[in-house]
């Protein structure tokens, strides 16, 4: 079962996110390089985040009208995920570099990392690989971070003294999914800047 685990984490790390956008995936998780590209994400200091906008909103309703269809709201659904999470963060550090050649090398994993440390890895590629992005598709992207956020603190629903840890996971994961909406929206300022500039 643990050979699996790398599996689940590039969807789970955002509970469900695929790491899509229009164009195509984001990022590419599986590569020759599997030492771990950059340094431990810190939330700044007083970090507020920026206003949600209306667009967000409808984007945030309608990714909620989604979970509904698909059954992920109900209280029974998010349990499952909760205990998922929670059999994911019991066994994530534990993954040996034996197990790993089921996958081959993963880029930003080393053996022995949290899954805290992992998404760090994902969360920064993201924001490198979103600077390559035009301005439609960066904000189609901060929709789906708003919904991803959306999506983390509604498991929080059904937290219990025995998953406090897995709760407190979701907490920075969300943070840190809203520092990369801010990495996005300074992003799509200055490609929107430089498109006047370059009327």
């Amino acid at each position: 079962m643990k050979k699996y685990l790398l599996i689940l984490i590039l969807g789970f790390s955002a509970i469900g996110c695929d790491f899509k956008t229009p164009n195509g995936k984001f990022p590419a998780f599986l590569s020759l390089a599997p030492a771990p590209k950059f340094p431990a994400m810190t939330i700044p200091e007083n970090f507020s985040p920026t206003p949600i906008t209306s667009d967000e909103i409808k984007a945030m309703e309608s990714f909620k009208n989604i979970e509904h269809k698909k059954g992920h709201d109900l209280i029974e659904s998010k349990r499952i995920q909760i205990e998922g999470l929670k059999s994911l963060n019991e066994s994530f550090n534990n993954i040996t570099e034996e197990e790993l050649k089921f996958l081959g090398p993963v880029e930003g994993y080393t053996p022995g990392m949290t899954i805290e440390e992992y998404s760090d890895q994902v969360i920064q590629q993201m924001m490198l690989d979103s600077e390559k992005f035009p301005v439609q598709v960066l904000k189609e992207f901060r929709y789906e971070i708003v919904s991803w956020v959306y999506r983390l603190q509604s498991l929080k629903q059904v937290c219990t003294p025995s998953t406090n840890e897995e709760c407190q996971l979701l907490d920075k994961l969300s943070d840190k999914y809203l520092v990369l909406r801010e990495k996005v929206i300074e992003i799509t300022s200055k490609k929107y800047a430089e498109e006047i500039r370059n009327k």
